[in-house]
């Protein structure tokens, strides 16, 4: 539900560690391993290819980048979504006419 402009609204923010901590709540069976603080793609997906044959796949906390997914394992993409660049939501075009 969107509110009406001018209403104010309580928002919590959700942190990576709020993520991963439920995701290790949840999954107990699974070893996280890796960093939940940004780091530049770049660092992530040579560290991530060093690994490969040792990790079974990779959680990442945003939008993957491209040369991330054709590493060929596989990936949960998560999302605090407060926060995030998301890509924009426009309400008239999803209302049915």
């Amino acid at each position: 539900m969107i509110p009406e402009k001018g209403v104010k609204v309580d928002i919590e923010i959700i942190t990576n560690e709020m993520i991963l901590e439920k995701l290790e709540e949840k999954c107990k069976e699974v070893e996280f391993v890796g960093e939940v603080e940004p780091v530049k793609a770049e660092s992530a997906i040579r560290s991530i290819e060093a690994q490969q044959k040792e990790i079974d796949g990779v959680l990442v906390f945003g939008h993957p980048p491209g040369e991330l997914t054709s590493i060929g394992l596989p990936m949960v993409a998560t999302y605090p979504l407060w926060g995030q660049n998301l890509f924009r939501y426009h309400k008239k075009k999803w209302l049915k006419k």
